[in-house]
């Protein structure tokens, strides 16, 4: 579980820090317009593929861990990789008429390349991670970002234009290869899927996953419906200023995302195998674990987030987005902790918990949207009601699933956090850094700030008692054994 858990830091890590080396890249060859157009395109793209990709395959998901032999596997593989194949060709079919509506071809070859990219890449990469080969799934989750970054800076070496039709056609492509390396071992291992879609099995993994397909909707309401919304209210210009901002605030979601990719199928077996204070003690470990980094994260994007942002993009950009990047950040926090709360939903059957909890975060989101954007006009309101939305959502999941499953704060810990946080702070504003200004520093200068930052904040933490750091190094002990 340490090694496991280390590596997926690693690989989270990476997928963020590629994020951060594109989007100037992009918006530097092609406009923040274009790359404000991808956003939304790819945006739409992850909503479409997720509502075929995520209700049907929640049987198989749940309860692959515990497969034995091939025939199992096998059997819990088809149905749901025959649904998925339905559905894209469906999709794809759609996108042709209306590409023959709108005489928008050139668009509509690329979007369902995509999706045929994407589906494929999943079917791939979610049989090694729920088989708990969490090295390959690592490998592919880290792979498809760098081989797109990798493309995208080969097509600016030589010159060539980066519209949006080929960002879709690179991206693809990036998803397609990885996947191709790994598909020989799992037809090895299940033999060729046979398409079997028997009509009772379709209705009872409709039934069971169907609250993880509304769940999905209203998550994209919560997490993903402002980039449509600043492009409809202001512009796709301000998407791809509001998008860098918002990247950057989001990078401590790597924690709760590899929790996702490593904690959750540990999860689904301790609590299969009967041990709930161990699947406790775990989810409660890294519930600290997301407290003590992303509370001086908060901090950091509050004082050094607009000289990143300047450093990366531009000063226009960087004095749009001054304030999003903390509020963000803040809303993480939140996201984070609710993230955490549905892994265990998904593992003790509770899904309608995630839907109900998502719902209503989601509509809060969407209405303050609608009702202040047009007033405002900035790119400040999507992040004040992502924080507001995604409060909302984790007081209501965390009060559906109190019986089955109490979430405690420590707070003594927490209070240990705070106040290496704001030790940390002090020392930045010391240094001369002040909240959603852009200081003029260079690159060298800015990283060593953050090195000392973060040096500064966890020699705080240890002299206050984190009694959390020996939490972290037991769960992280195994990496250090043979």
């Amino acid at each position: 579980m340490g090694r496991q858990f280390l590596l997926g830091v690693a690989v989270q890590a990476s997928i963020y820090l590629q994020s951060l080396i594109l989007f100037p890249i992009v918006i530097r060859h092609a406009g923040a317009a274009n790359y404000g157009e991808f956003v939304v395109l790819v945006t739409l793209l992850y909503l479409v593929f997720g509502l075929y990709a995520s209700g049907v395959p929640y049987r198989y998901r749940r309860e692959l861990v515990s497969a034995q032999g091939r025939e199992e596997r096998r059997a819990l593989f088809a149905p749901q990789f025959t649904f998925q194949l339905i559905c894209l060709a469906l999709v794809s079919a759609a996108l042709m008429l209306w590409a023959a509506a709108s005489r928008s071809g050139a668009l509509a070859a690329p979007l369902i390349a995509w999706l045929a990219a994407n589906t494929f890449y999943r079917l791939v990469a979610d049989y090694f991670r729920y088989t708990l080969r969490l090295r390959v799934f690592n490998f592919l989750a880290a792979a498809f970002p760098y081989l797109f970054l990798s493309l995208v800076l080969g097509v600016v070496f030589a010159n060539g234009a980066l519209p949006v039709e080929r960002l879709l056609w690179l991206q693809a492509v990036s998803l397609a290869v990885p996947a191709l390396l790994f598909l020989p071992l799992m037809l090895c291992e299940i033999g060729v899927p046979r398409p079997n879609l028997p009509w009772r099995t379709l209705v009872a993994d409709l039934r069971q996953g169907a609250p993880l397909t509304v769940e999905l909707v209203i998550d994209f309401l919560l997490a993903s419906s402002d980039r449509p919304l600043i492009a409809l209210f202001l512009s796709t210009a301000a998407v791809g200023s509001y998008q860098p901002a918002y990247t950057l605030g989001t990078l401590v979601l790597f924690l709760p995302k590899v929790s996702d990719a490593i904690v959750l199928p540990n999860l689904n077996k301790l609590i299969d195998d009967g041990k709930i204070d161990e699947a406790r003690l775990l989810l409660q470990i890294v519930f600290n674990l997301l407290l003590m980094v992303a509370l001086p994260f908060v901090m950091a994007s509050l004082l050094l987030g607009p000289s990143i942002l300047r450093l990366l993009t531009n000063d226009d950009i960087a004095e749009a987005s001054r304030w999003v990047t903390p509020l963000v950040a803040g809303a993480a926090i939140f996201y984070g902790v609710m993230l955490l709360a549905g892994q265990v939903a998904f593992a003790l059957r509770r899904t309608r918990a995630i839907v109900t909890a998502s719902a209503f975060g989601g509509v809060v989101n969407v209405v303050l949207n609608l009702v202040l954007l047009p007033v405002f006009v900035s790119i400040v309101v999507p992040a004040v009601t992502t924080l507001v939305g995604y409060i909302v959502g984790l007081a209501l999941i965390v009060a559906m699933l109190r019986r089955s499953w109490r979430f405690e704060v420590e707070w003594p810990a927490l209070l240990r956090f705070c106040v290496a946080a704001l030790a940390m702070g002090l020392l930045l504003l010391a240094l001369g850094y002040r909240p959603g200004e852009a200081a003029a520093v260079g690159p060298a200068m800015l990283a060593g700030t953050i090195a000392v930052a973060a040096i500064a904040y966890f020699a705080v933490l240890f002299v206050v008692g984190g009694r959390e750091l020996r939490d972290v190094r037991e769960l992280l002990g195994s990496a250090a054994s043979p």
